[in-house]
């Protein structure tokens, strides 16, 4: 017999299969069920990442109207604005001659502590993330912030690299004075309090980029057109910080030249309201999104240096208790682990093997994760 050792979460999730089936009764069948399915989805094709599959859960809505347009405002190199956003409001961001990189910086209008975050951006949603889709805010709270309801083919979006700065001029070109898109958003955000330390990383519009094969970042020609532009849907009241990129003049981000672009602000509308109440419902109101009211005890240090807390106790949360499952494999199943094992991607034990197969197939058809997409249609 083969002992499997499984946490307790993982062994709910073999309960759930079981409770679900008509042929699996035990977990070892159960285990040894799914050994042979997930060998049958790797010669299938089925590949070696360890990830799990997506689901889309979508939200089919009409589109949106958009109500009155109420602020206008012209963009020039190399400048900022900071703009308030209130729920359902729709911003745009036009370009008017074309061959900009516009970089946005945003934040929670009640809480500048929530802001726009990328990594979450691009580890829920995509790295390029397009009509349809959301922007997201940091952990702990984690929320949409901005559903993304058009976008022109030329937008490429980067949410990998950081915003220019004083010292990749200084490292580049040994321009520690030139103008970046850090000192921008900085500058912008001071008309509402916020220093440079809260610049964050920028989502990235019109910039087009890949990595090499050495893994090192590199830029392409801007492909955007007069006329491109992209609409945001603010799902709550933020600040919304947008600034033309800075190096224009020196890399081919902005095709080295610097031009305007147009940002307009549209009231919102019943029915754009009404999606920011079914975007929230959805996947706004999570069991683990944290709210300002449940963060309202957490102080806003005034003091730079850190200190520790002498009577600080730690509350980790802890790990799943263990379960341990016996399972006898015939010959052929056997000599199917030992095929996996070979791979050296499945661990070194038998027990690893099942255990990591189980959860294999488990992340790809029982527990894949969800991905929030709107589908939006227009009536005739």
């Amino acid at each position: 017999m083969t002992q499997v050792e499984l946490y307790e979460t993982q062994l709910g999730f073999l309960e759930q299969l079981i409770r679900q089936s008509d042929s699996m009764q035990t977990p070892e069948g159960a285990l040894r069920a799914i050994l042979i399915e997930h060998v049958n989805d790797r010669l299938a094709g089925g590949n070696a990442y360890v990830g799990g599959a997506i689901r889309e859960d979508v939200l089919r809505t009409e589109f949106p109207e958009y109500g009155e347009r109420r602020f206008a405002h012209r963009l020039e190199p190399i400048t900022g604005k900071a703009i308030r956003v209130r729920r359902g409001e729709v911003l745009r961001i036009e370009q008017l001659v074309g061959g900009q990189c516009v970089d946005l910086n945003a934040y929670n209008l009640q809480d500048y502590k929530e802001f726009l975050d990328c990594a979450f951006t691009r580890s829920f949603q995509s790295f390029q993330p397009g009509r349809g889709e959301f922007i997201w805010t940091s952990a702990p709270r984690g929320r949409p912030m901005f559903a993304i309801l058009d976008i022109a083919e030329t937008c490429e979006v980067d949410l990998v690299g950081h915003r220019c700065n004083r010292v990749f001029m200084e490292l580049g070109w040994d321009l520690p004075e030139h103008a970046n898109c850090q000192d921008t958003l900085a500058e912008a955000i001071r008309e509402y309090g916020l220093t440079p330390d809260d610049v964050h990383d920028s989502f990235n519009l019109w910039m087009s980029t890949t990595v090499d094969d050495r893994g090192r970042r590199q830029y392409r020609w801007n492909p955007a057109r007069k006329g491109d532009r992209v609409d945001l849907l603010a799902l709550f009241d933020t600040l919304v910080v947008v600034c033309i990129c800075g190096n224009g003049d020196l890399l081919g981000l902005n095709n080295y030249t610097f031009a305007p672009v147009a940002l307009e602000v549209y009231e919102a509308s019943a029915t754009a309201a009404a999606l920011a109440d079914a975007v929230e419902k959805r996947w706004g109101s999570l069991a683990g999104q944290l709210r300002t009211e449940d963060l309202a005890g957490s102080p806003v240090l005034a003091k730079r240096e850190l200190i520790s807390d002498g009577a600080y106790e730690p509350r980790y949360r802890p790990p799943p208790a263990k379960v341990v499952v016996e399972v006898g494999l015939t010959p052929d199943e056997e000599r199917l682990v030992a095929g996996l094992q070979a791979t050296g991607v499945y661990g070194q034990s038998v027990g690893e093997v099942l255990r990591a197969a189980f959860m294999r197939w488990c992340n790809t058809h029982h527990t894949p994760t969800r991905r929030a997409k709107l589908d939006l249609w227009q009536s005739s």
